[in-house]
């Protein structure tokens, strides 16, 4: 009798849009799925440009001015490492048997219903990861990116930064190692303040020329943001907000919403331009009994079999990236 092929079983799982599992687990995987607007197919390399350094020559010219200095921006080529995630389910051999004599349509249903609760645990497993610090075999997360120091692209490369560097940067009059550093504001385990944010809101805008359009935080921090708000005398009112796939209940700070994400690190306030953050996937595709090409997120592969159980590996290839985190800024070290 032949069991279900590996390759059935990552068809069914691929034929579900991305739309289609962000209505599934939504709720558990707010960032990946609702900040982001979900996954982003990227096939070879995660490779993408980082400017370094500004064209010398760009400005304004008199009359009759002699224009023959050849100038040139300065950009790396950032390969991103990519990251492995998986976990594994077992179909007894007798419910496969019952499956395999029915239609086909039938087995799809018990794939789905054995599948479900491995891949939701994988992508909240991913989500989570999104929004904590990353590591060799992990993805990068958002302070990974957003930080004054640390290794980008997952080369081994390390920079560090000093803080007149980081914090006075601009294009074309600092070391490379500036465009590889957000703006850091430590709280020293201090409370959440005005003047704190103002001086990242100040120093991304002011100095870095970043317009910046959202700010990632815990319910701990919105809420004490909240709090602010309320001391100060200011009006308390929550808006309507549209990020990424998802309306978001918002507070506003200088026209930006900031938005509480659950399991969010309750120590950060990351002020960031949404436009540079993009989660990839490596595609995975497969044909189906009709020869039409499928092509998705997961693959799923069959282990030995042992016993009277068929066990399948679901994997997913991924990774957060911030094409540049010169543009972004956070509060770090905030008191909870």
């Amino acid at each position: 009798m032949a069991g279900i092929k590996a390759s059935s079983m990552q068809n069914v799982l691929n034929s579900t849009p991305i739309a289609g599992w962000v209505k599934a687990y939504g709720l558990d995987t707010t960032f990946m799925f609702g900040v982001l607007g979900g996954p982003v197919a990227k096939q070879g390399n995660f490779q993408w440009n980082a400017k370094t350094s500004g064209n010398a020559t760009a400005g304004a010219f008199a009359e009759s001015a002699t224009l023959t200095t050849a100038g040139a921006s300065g950009r790396d080529r950032i390969t991103g490492n990519i990251a492995r995630y998986y976990a594994t389910i077992a179909v007894d051999g007798l419910v496969e048997a019952k499956a395999f004599g029915s239609a086909y349509d039938q087995s799809t249903d018990l794939l789905m219903e054995e599948a479900d609760g491995a891949i939701e645990d994988i992508l909240d497993v991913m989500n989570t990861d999104c929004i904590t610090s990353g590591s060799v075999s992990k993805l990068n997360g958002v302070p990974y990116y957003n930080a004054s120091s640390g290794s980008i692209g997952g080369d081994g490369t390390a920079w560090t930064a000093a803080e007149t560097v980081y914090e006075n940067a601009k294009y074309g009059d600092k070391d490379k190692a500036a465009y590889y550093t957000g703006y850091m504001k430590s709280a020293q385990t201090g409370s959440l303040t005005f003047a704190m944010m103002d001086d990242v809101h100040k120093a991304l805008v002011d100095t870095r020329n970043s317009n910046y359009d959202q700010i990632w935080t815990s319910e701990t921090q919105l809420l004490t943001y909240e709090n602010l708000l309320r001391e100060s005398g200011s009006s308390v009112q929550y808006v309507d907000a549209n990020v990424g796939d998802r309306r978001f209940k918002a507070l506003l700070y200088a026209g930006r919403p900031v938005i509480s994400i659950p399991g969010y690190d309750t120590t950060r306030m990351d002020f960031v331009r949404s436009s540079d953050w993009v989660f990839w996937y490596v595609p995975q595709v497969s044909r189906d009994d009709t020869g039409r090409q499928i092509e998705g997120i997961f693959k799923v592969e069959q282990l030995a079999k042992t016993t009277d159980d068929l066990t399948y590996t679901i994997i997913v290839y991924g990774n957060l990236i911030c094409k540049n985190p010169f543009k972004q800024g956070a509060i770090v070290a905030l008191a909870t």
